[in-house]
C-alpha cells in the first residue's frame, strides 16, 4: 500500500483569494476515490493553505510513496512549477 500525496495548485501565486470561497478539488476526490482501496490518500490544496511550510510539513510527515500534481488549468501552471522544484528538494534533501 502506497502513501499517496494528491495536490491541487493554486491558480494565482500572487493574489490568495479570500473573499470567494475556493472550488472542491473534485478530479483529485476522484482519483483518491478510485485507488482508496488500495493506497493511504491525502489531498493538499494551496487555494486553501499557500503556506510551503505547511506543505513541506505535510510531506515530512506523511512521508509520500507517491507525489501528484493537478494541472487541469493553465492558470496554475506556475504554481505546478514551483510545486515541482520544491517537491524534488525536500524528497532530495530527506
Amino acid at each position: 500500500m502506497a502513501r499517496v500525496l494528491l495536490n491541487q495548485p493554486n491558480g494565482n501565486r500572487e493574489v490568495v483569494k479570500t473573499i470567494e470561497l475556493p472550488y472542491t478539488p473534485i478530479s483529485l476526490v476522484y482519483l483518491g476515490t478510485a485507488i482508496e482501496d488500495k493506497h493511504q490518500i491525502k489531498i493538499f490544496d494551496r487555494n486553501l493553505d499557500l503556506k510551503d511550510e505547511t506543505l513541506l510539513n505535510l510531506i515530512i510527515s506523511y512521508n509520500p510513496d507517491i507525489i501528484g500534481i493537478s494541472s487541469t488549468t493553465t492558470e496554475a501552471l506556475h504554481d505546478i512549477i514551483y510545486l515541482g522544484k520544491l517537491i524534488k528538494k525536500i524528497c532530495l534533501a530527506k
